[in-house]
């Protein structure tokens, strides 16, 4: 059991009372007992005070008993302020470091206010620190997911009923395929082309309780390189999507992957050559990302009339609800298919048109 360290002025109480019960210096019997019964004390707790205060006497010192134990002096507790957070710039507030720095106070301090909810991490979705390259980028992968509608003579967004999505995409955007059913209630295609996984077959090498050796097992592929991807896309992906595409539906198919190193890019010559048999033409396309790509000769997408490198559309006129996009007075990077009713991956394609009474998938 610790200790009770007591005040200095009830230790000093203690002693004098027992020093007016001395005779002679010596305090007589049961004068550790009264102390112990009038300070509501422990018997030990007399007789070490009492011990403290004879070796003062015997050094010829006054009696005054004193506290022996460190006092610990805390720092005072910095206030928040919370004008001067309001006050400093979002770049000067990016993240614990800079913003301690700028609060002249430590880190520690500064996670503190942020566990007491006096201040509220957050995360911006939309990127600072783009740059014109990059907002064009942006502004082309949003454009070329737009639709000119012959008809109604408008701008719709591309149902994307001919894209496929390959990797991983497909099992978190959506539990349920788009699935395309014939005139009497038929499915005639499902939306799923199927799962591949990057298996190799191998012979084991040593025998064990569960197989002998030389016995053909299956196990992953360790390293997925871009020769094993090209490989899964023209061996095993394409033959598939071509297998299961309907009749009758568009066989311009645009094939939507990441921008996972070792995928292959759209103008490989194998991946042109497996792709384009049969009458199908497909297209590899890649999620936008800031700086994945950098158009020669923009100037920026601001203030702009036109998007560097782009063919606008001859003879046409503005496309209605389409002026304010960006500052852009004409939609950039598409041309227009002859006697097609949509506009398809900005490719020029002569003589096609849609199935009729079918649906794009």
């Amino acid at each position: 059991m610790a200790r009770i360290e007591f005040r200095p002025e009830f230790k000093n109480q203690v002693v004098q009372f027992i020093v007016g019960k001395c005779v002679n210096g010596k305090p007589p019997r049961g004068t550790m007992k009264e102390a112990q019964l009038k300070f509501n004390i422990s018997r030990q707790s007399c007789t070490r005070l009492w011990n403290a205060a004879k070796k003062q006497q015997a050094a010829g010192q006054v009696i005054q008993l004193v506290n022996n134990k460190k006092t610990r002096y805390y720092p005072k507790r910095v206030a928040f302020d919370v004008h001067l957070l309001m006050s400093l710039h979002y770049s000067k507030r990016k993240n614990l470091l800079s913003l301690s720095a700028n609060l002249k106070c430590s880190k520690t301090i500064v996670w503190r206010w942020v566990k007491a909810g006096l201040i509220r991490p957050h995360t911006s979705a939309i990127r600072p620190d783009l740059t014109a390259e990059n907002k064009l980028l942006r502004m082309r992968f949003s454009l070329e997911a737009l639709e000119l509608d012959m008809i109604l003579n408008r701008i719709r967004f591309n149902n994307m009923h001919n894209t496929i999505h390959i990797d991983e995409k497909g099992f978190y955007i959506t539990k349920v395929s788009r699935q395309l059913f014939g005139s009497n209630g038929e499915c005639l295609f499902d939306g799923k082309i199927g799962i591949f996984p990057f298996t190799k077959q191998v012979a084991a090498q040593r025998s064990s309780k569960n197989r002998p050796a030389s016995t053909i097992e299956t196990n992953p592929i360790e390293s997925i390189t871009k020769i094993v991807i090209k490989d899964c896309l023209i061996t095993k992906i394409i033959p598939a999507i071509m297998a299961k595409w309907p009749d009758g539906a568009s066989k311009y198919i645009k094939i939507q992957q990441d921008n996972a190193k070792p995928h292959i890019s759209n103008d490989d010559p194998d991946f042109i050559q497996a792709a384009n048999q049969n009458g199908f033409s497909m297209s590899l396309g890649n999620t936008v990302i800031a700086g994945a790509e950098v158009f020669e000769g923009a100037e920026g997408i601001e203030g702009s009339e036109h998007i560097a490198g782009a063919k606008v559309i001859e003879g046409a006129e503005d496309v209605e609800e389409a002026e304010n996009i960006a500052g852009a007075e004409h939609i950039a990077g598409t041309e227009v298919i002859a006697g097609s009713e949509h506009i398809k991956g900005a490719k020029v394609i002569e003589g096609d048109k849609d199935v009729e009474g079918t649906e794009e998938v």
